[in-house]
């Protein structure tokens, strides 16, 4: 998905002026640096409310080959394999196109996006005795870098399946069930994503 670019002209210049990003450009300028991003976490909920995920320095060294690795590989693998860019509003998805739409077309990214835009002050870090994981629709994920001009957003939604309160769950450790210690787990598909 492209962000929509900010001009000084009318509606009808702004729209001429439009140029899609080239994500396999995007793709190999990201390999150099991937290691480096800096990756923030965001939870949103079904009203599209965002929440600040706090994320232990652990956690943190997964989050690139879970969230972009694979991205990358099926860009640039797709690029040497005859992937093509197809408008999303020209048809169904097919095999070997990855579709774009602005990010203007799509309400509900841009509901999400907002918060962090305006009120980025204002998000909460969630708390499960506050929130309610079982609430959780999304994670939004801000990636950043000094050698990016500005940062790119993925978004995952998050099927009820991929989120497990502790009170209802258990754990399986060296052959046996135990009781599930934790307030919440959550598992990050590795499909359905927007990039922007």
């Amino acid at each position: 998905m492209d962000e929509d670019r900010k001009d000084s002209e009318g509606p009808e210049q702004k729209e001429e002026s439009y140029e899609p990003a080239d994500v396999f450009l995007w793709a190999n300028n990201l390999v150099q640096i991937k290691e480096e991003l800096k990756i923030e976490i965001f939870l949103f909920n079904k009203n599209y409310v965002v929440y600040k995920a706090a994320v232990s320095e652990s956690l943190r060294k997964t989050l690139e080959p879970l969230l972009i690795d694979n991205l990358l590989e099926y860009v640039l693998a797709g690029a040497e394999d005859g992937l093509i860019v197809r408008e999303f509003e020209e048809g169904e998805a097919e095999g070997m196109v990855l579709q774009r739409t602005r990010l203007k077309n799509v309400e509900s990214a841009r509901a999400v996006l907002g918060w962090l835009k305006t009120q980025e002050h204002e998000i909460e870090t969630f708390v499960e005795e506050e929130h309610d994981f079982k609430r959780i629709k999304g994670v939004l994920v801000r990636c950043s870098h000094t050698d990016l001009k500005k940062p790119f957003y993925i978004i995952k939604a998050l099927p009820g399946s991929s989120i497990m309160k502790g009170s209802t769950a258990w754990l399986m450790k060296n052959g046996k069930f135990l009781p599930f210690d934790a307030d919440g787990s959550l598992q990050i598909p590795p499909d359905n994503q927007l990039l922007v």
